[in-house]
């Protein structure tokens, strides 16, 4: 009985561990969304960026925002930097989230042959409990010129993760070349409230036992009939 509550302890903790799973795709559009759990209007939602570009571009507006005044609900960073430059965009969510996944909208320049401006070749993303905690959570990196690359110069990269609770997250973009990256929408995946371990754990003790009772129910019967098959032997002598 024992080794098995500890096989099935085991069996739990190794099933809470997932792999981190990363798709991009090519997409003609790039829908904003306003529901998901990185939201600007969400209560004590703020945002910090690296420099943007000085045409009047704000940082609120990769989280579902529509506040530049150029090309509201994008959001570019500033030029004549060098290529591997990393820029970035941090947010304070002003309680504890939960999150699987994220996904990032985002296009280049591509659209103009042979162009791959404004594109990002390597996206990151670390999160902690305060700005001195962060840690990274993932890493993936984006094949320059979008359209040759996935067919379309805007892409969706979609990534998923083991959970996250945390309060401060930092999206990380390294340039492929010196003009600044663009970014249409950061959205959270949230992650899908999941039994606690004393739940699971009662469940599979209670499962165990029924299987241990029916069993012992079945060797009963069958001693039952061992017994009764010897006395009919011996009754017949």
């Amino acid at each position: 009985m024992k080794k098995m509550i500890l096989v099935l302890m085991a069996l739990y903790v190794s099933g809470a561990v997932a792999s981190t799973h990363t798709e991009i795709v090519g997409v003609s559009v790039s829908n904003k969304s306003s529901d998901d759990a990185f939201d600007v209007s969400m209560h004590g939602f703020s945002v910090m960026s690296s420099a943007l570009h000085p045409a009047g571009f704000d940082a609120s507006d990769a989280f579902g925002g529509m506040a530049g005044s150029f090309f509201p609900g994008e959001v570019i960073f500033q030029d004549n930097g060098v290529a591997g430059q990393k820029d970035f965009l941090v947010i304070e969510t002003g309680e504890a989230l939960a999150i699987a996944g994220v996904r990032l909208s985002t296009y280049d320049d591509s659209y103009n042959p042979g162009s791959s401006n404004r594109g990002i070749g390597q996206f990151r993303m670390l999160a902690g409990s305060d700005p001195g905690s962060l840690v990274e959570i993932f890493s993936t990196m984006l094949s320059g010129n979008y359209k040759q690359s996935y067919g379309s110069a805007g892409v969706e990269l979609n990534a998923s993760f083991d959970k996250v609770i945390a309060s401060y997250f930092l999206f990380e973009f390294e340039r492929v070349n010196s003009t600044g990256p663009r970014i249409v929408e950061i959205d959270a995946i949230t992650a899908v409230p999941e039994p606690s371990v004393f739940s699971l754990f009662g469940a599979g003790i209670l499962a165990l036992s029924i299987v241990c009772r029916k069993t012992a129910k079945c060797m009963k019967r069958q001693g039952c009939r061992t017994r009764s098959q010897h006395s009919d032997v011996i009754g017949g002598f």
